[in-house]
């Protein structure tokens, strides 16, 4: 029997979580502002990881321009 390779996740979730979780915090103490705080590098490498992954599903992978598509989504 073949023990299938266990990939690791691209994004870890409880990380990323965390980070949306004080970044919210964060918005939520400056509501006077009407600008949102910046998000983290990590929570937008987070957003680039998971966009350009989704790139590669079935239904996208013919697309031309792909790389617009995830700038787009980001």
């Amino acid at each position: 029997m073949v023990e299938k390779k266990i990939k690791p996740h691209y994004v870890d979730n409880k990380v990323f979580l965390q980070a949306m979780i004080d970044w919210r915090e964060t918005w939520t103490d400056d509501k006077k502002e009407t600008l949102k705080p910046p998000v983290s590098n990590y929570i937008g490498e987070c957003f680039l990881k998971i966009a350009t992954h989704l790139a590669y599903r079935p239904n996208f992978i013919n697309y031309t321009y792909r790389e617009e598509m995830v700038s787009d989504g980001i």
